[in-house]
């Protein structure tokens, strides 16, 4: 499976997140707010947040044997927006544990204020995963 697919699946799939998500927000829309490579203007707003997305950043043969690919190295960017600091907390160690989970750890972390949508904190978290290729 496509490595930003398989994270989108884990992420939007867990109820943990899920429930952690509704509690930050305040309350339970109809679709939750986690997406792939693009949020839809919609939910661009202050009042949707926090907000997941997940990006692919690159995905490449890692190690090679006898002239063949023994091993996948995947790298993913998981974003955050959130209104308060203390949320970024909260969310990071709930998708920190997913990712661990999956096989990646977060290897780089920018956070900022959003300049687009004020009152945001933005972050952007990487993970990298080296998969056997059986």
């Amino acid at each position: 499976m496509i490595p930003v697919i398989e994270v989108y699946k884990e992420l939007n799939g867990n109820e943990k997140l899920n429930m952690l998500l509704d509690k930050l927000r305040g309350k339970k829309l109809d679709e939750q707010t986690i997406y792939r490579i693009r949020i839809p203007e919609m939910y661009q707003k202050k009042e949707f947040a926090p907000l997941v997305k997940v990006d692919p950043i690159d995905s490449y043969g890692a190690l090679y044997a006898d002239d063949r690919r023994t091993a996948t190295t995947a790298e993913i960017q998981v974003s955050l927006s959130v209104v308060e600091l203390v949320h970024l907390d909260e969310l990071q160690k709930v998708i920190d544990e997913i990712m661990y989970l999956m096989g990646y750890e977060q290897y780089a972390e920018a956070t900022y204020e959003d300049a687009d949508v004020e009152g945001i904190t933005f972050s952007a978290r990487r993970y990298r995963s080296n998969e056997p290729i059986e």
